[in-house]
């Protein structure tokens, strides 16, 4: 365990978390909402402006199709990102230094997001860029799109483990030896035998939360442990964490979401398809396979991840609830499984019963509430 300092357990709510977390998840909650309304502002600005037009021209300067379009592209996630920067700053390190979640600095924070601007250039050029060959080799490329969306998927969470999270994250082995068996026990007893890793990612460098999670496929799998984990949480409490993953794992959720990913690249495509087609002759569209119209794509994925979000994210907490009760069979914890719940809750400021609206329109996971309720109905059924 972490740095060997006393850990109260069970841990019981702390009264002035409680009351913070109201209004911190509520605004958190708002910020969300802004950046989505700015996602769609700026897209369809520079639709309407006529400004992506200008920009495909401005673009056009080599007359080879690939490296003109890649410029293109390249000019259109700059925009955004910048258009979003003021308020992730706001969102990500001023909101939450002001509500004692952050450990970064400026610096620290301007690095990671400069991060992720990287991986966003170096995976989204080509992936578009490869959508307009499609689209320029076929009636159905919205078919095949879909059908090549599942292999982007499955690469990136297949890397995640071994490219992404080091880029964003120091980690290194879990060297709690005895825990390590102990976890790795529970795993083989639920029948996961191919996953012999466990490391530790360095999340008190960026924040005070914890997380733990089940990380990339085949051969990159592995258990991954937030140091903030190890070092707020009793080896009870960890062990019901791990258990809640390996649910999730054993019950095959990482499919189950992978398919419904590809059932909404399918729809945002066939979408797209039809949008880009209507567009034509309109905002300086010029053709169907005109690149001016790529805020008109993007606004299709945009809006079709928000219609389907409630009906997602219900999904989602049917799956977490399952991953909940499969933690109680396997690990037997209900108390430190409870403890836990509150415990996280608390350092991330999470509303514990928010309202029925909030819960069904934006939360993937049931709310603390309910998982706590769950695991005393299951204690009271097992005395």
């Amino acid at each position: 365990m972490g740095k060997g300092k006393r850990i109260k357990f069970p841990y019981e709510y702390d009264p002035e978390a409680r009351r913070k977390a109201k209004v911190y998840s509520k605004i958190k909650l708002y910020h969300w909402i802004a950046d989505k309304l700015i996602m769609l502002v700026v897209l369809g600005l520079l639709l309407a402006s006529g400004v992506s037009a200008s920009l495909r021209d401005l673009a056009a300067i080599s007359g080879v199709w690939h490296i003109d379009i890649a410029l293109f592209i390249f000019a259109i996630i700059t925009i955004i990102l910048l258009a979003r920067l003021p308020l992730s700053f706001y969102s990500d390190f001023t909101y939450e230094h002001k509500y004692g979640l952050s450990n970064q600095g400026v610096k620290g924070w301007l690095i990671d997001f400069l991060k992720a601007a990287f991986l966003n250039y170096l995976f989204a050029i080509p992936v578009m860029a490869g959508l307009y060959f499609l689209m320029a080799s076929t009636a159905s490329w919205w078919l095949y799109a879909g059908l090549l969306s599942f292999l982007v998927y499955l690469a990136m969470d297949a890397l995640f483990p071994v490219l992404i999270l080091p880029f964003f994250y120091k980690t290194e082995p879990f060297r709690g030896q005895e825990q390590k068996q102990r976890l790795l026990d529970m795993v083989k007893r639920a029948g996961a035998r191919n996953i012999k890793n466990i490391i530790v990612a360095k999340e008190s460098e960026k924040s005070k939360k914890a997380n733990a999670m089940f990380a990339g496929f085949w051969k990159t799998k592995r258990i991954v442990l937030f140091d903030t984990l190890l070092d707020s949480f009793t080896p009870d409490e960890i062990e019901t964490v791990v258990a809640h993953e390996l649910g999730h794992y054993v019950n095959k959720d990482v499919w189950r979401f992978l398919l419904i990913e590809i059932a909404l690249a399918f729809a945002t495509f066939y979408l797209a398809d039809m949008a880009l087609k209507a567009a034509v002759g309109m905002f300086g569209i010029k053709s169907f396979l005109d690149v001016a119209g790529l805020p008109l794509l993007l606004l299709c994925f945009e809006l079709v991840g928000m219609v389907a979000m409630p009906l997602v994210n219900s999904y989602s907490r049917f799956r977490e609830a399952k991953a909940d009760y499969f933690a109680l069979e396997v690990s037997r914890k209900p108390i430190a499984q409870i403890s836990t719940e509150k415990r996280l809750a608390d350092m991330a400021l999470a509303e514990d019963d928010p309202a029925a609206i909030d819960e069904f329109l934006f939360h993937s996971h049931p709310a603390p509430k309910k998982r706590i309720v769950m695991a005393r109905e299951w204690m009271k059924k097992r005395q």
